[in-house]
């Protein structure tokens, strides 16, 4: 499980584990221009001790969490580009993060459970996120009902380039934020979702060390009680 501190990130590891499963989170480092790093590595540190002091019948299931550099893939890149390119110079980007783990998931084979939910765009009110988007015509659901890129719904050769996505599972995609908050506090793990932390720009001068209030993830949270409001 991707791990970055943050709220979705930190609700499923807790699901897995509550339902008996071993979690290798994973931090991905460097992968944007973001000043976030520092603060996501202390709330990190701080999830553990919480989890493991809250849980601590499952905590021998939850492993160190490894920090990983992504390594930059030319080919994925070029395919990334074809499908519209990510950073600010593409008139429809996605973000660097979901481009990063294209790369990733080019030499990392095993599945990789994704906490991309069910969220609308913060940019432009009415529509679905442009994470979600980018996924969610393109899955099909398992048993559990576990998102996935399905060959058969890609029909043009464009369509075809996502299968650079192909070990994603997008477990909570049918979830929003309130939803998971809700699930949390049924399961006893609200105040762990409190703690998280949720901004891109911690760096902000009007606003360091806390929540810029402005940037995607700030608008996204709706915790009332952590370490900032919405």
């Amino acid at each position: 499980v991707p791990w970055t501190g943050g709220f979705d990130s930190t609700y499923l590891v807790i699901k897995y584990l509550l339902e008996g499963e071993k979690v290798q989170p994973i931090y991905f480092s460097a992968v944007d221009k973001r000043g976030s790093e520092d603060i996501e590595m202390q709330a990190l540190e701080l999830l553990d001790k919480e989890i493991r002091e809250s849980f601590p019948q499952i905590s021998k299931n939850l492993k160190t969490t490894k920090i990983v550099t992504i390594d930059f893939i030319p080919e994925i890149e070029d395919k990334l580009v074809s499908l519209g390119g990510h950073g600010k110079s593409f008139k429809h980007p996605i973000g660097t993060q979901t481009a990063m783990m294209a790369h990733f998931c080019s030499y990392f084979k095993e599945p990789i459970y994704l906490a991309v939910e069910y969220a609308e765009s913060s940019i432009k009110p009415g529509e679905m996120s442009r994470t979600y988007k980018y996924f969610f015509k393109h899955l099909s659901f398992d048993k559990e009902n576990c998102g996935f890129i399905d060959e058969k719904k890609l029909k043009t050769e464009k369509d075809k380039l996502f299968l650079i996505y192909e070990n994603l599972r997008f477990p909570v995609i049918d979830k929003t934020k309130a939803d998971m908050y809700r699930d949390s506090e049924r399961l006893g793990f609200k105040h762990i979702l409190d703690t998280t932390w949720s901004c891109w720009y911690p760096e902000r001068i009007t606003n360091r060390g806390q929540g810029c209030k402005i940037c995607f993830a700030c608008k996204g949270r709706i915790i009332p009680s952590g370490k900032y409001n919405k």
